[in-house]
């Protein structure tokens, strides 16, 4: 009796629905699947944003280093404010990172 295929079928289904609402639970702090997969679709877009300005503000540090290196102190300050604004971008998106996890 216990291994009628119908009690097999039914302790997979619910194992996998067990499985399935503790992923969402655990992972994405949802029970709605359209809901995680807003979050996480809103959480990869200010990720990729943030890793964006992150190498845009990479490049600015290099310039500023090499401006440094060469002597050049119009060149650097010029890139100070893009660097201070890089910056502050980048501090609003960490907290909307943060918000959004």
């Amino acid at each position: 009796a216990i291994l009628n295929p119908l009690n097999i079928l039914g302790v997979l289904v619910l194992t996998v629905v067990i499985v399935y609402f503790c992923v969402l639970i655990f992972v994405f702090d949802s029970y709605s699947l359209r809901e995680a997969v807003s979050k996480f679709q809103a959480t990869r877009e200010i990720q990729l944003e943030y890793d964006k300005l992150f190498r845009r503000r990479n490049e600015l540090q290099y310039h500023y280093d090499w401006a440094k290196a060469n002597g050049e102190r119009d060149s650097m300050k010029d890139l100070v404010p893009q660097i201070q604004k890089l910056d502050k971008e980048l501090d609003i998106l960490e907290r909307k990172l943060k918000d959004a996890q």
